[in-house]
């Protein structure tokens, strides 16, 4: 699978967003999606936590719009908007982790076509970003433990919003500057 974003991963990234990766709000999970300068909530022990952990981003886009979703109330960071996706098992690939993570939180079987981008997190856990694609006769339906609504949303309506999960705004920086692109 190839890299497809620029030399260090944000170069030539220029866009303004409403609140900066160090401006938001970030509690972690398994697999959280969040990024250098994101905070955590008083108390939260995210550091110690996630410390060398690895996890899976699933990135679909369909007619401009990624899916994205939001997250439950019983999970950590409940209502913030992100990419479906969570750690990897012991054991599993890249492809094998996130057709697993969106069957788990979508019911969705999905295509891997490549791996994109890799971030880490302000907590040490390394992001990998796999485009994939589905079935289009088949929606995604929202396992209610994790996922509190399912939504279909293109960048400017993303770009600008003020419950994005902290690892969004750099990937959205990214795929609008063109230093990320989707091709199947």
């Amino acid at each position: 699978m190839d890299y497809k974003n620029s030399e260090n991963g944000h170069d030539a990234v220029h866009s303004t967003f409403k609140k900066n990766a160090s401006e938001r709000v970030e509690q972690g999970q398994s697999g959280d999606q969040s990024q250098p300068g994101d905070q955590s909530q008083p108390g939260d022990q995210g550091q110690e936590r996630d410390q060398g952990r690895h996890a899976v981003v699933g990135i679909l886009h369909e007619n401009e719009q990624f899916l994205v979703i939001r997250r439950s109330h019983l999970v950590r960071a409940p209502g913030l908007i992100c990419f479906p996706g969570g750690g990897i098992e012991p054991g599993e690939d890249f492809e094998t982790a996130v057709r697993r993570e969106l069957m788990e939180e979508l019911q969705l079987q999905v295509q891997v076509h490549e791996h994109v981008w890799t971030s880490v997190t302000r907590w040490g856990t390394r992001l990998e970003w796999l485009y994939c694609s589905r079935d289009t006769n088949h929606a995604p339906v929202a396992n209610p433990d994790e996922v509190a609504e399912v939504l279909w949303l293109g960048v400017q309506e993303l770009k600008f919003r003020d419950d994005l999960l902290g690892s969004m705004p750099d990937f959205l920086r990214a795929i609008e500057s063109g230093s990320i692109t989707l091709t199947k």
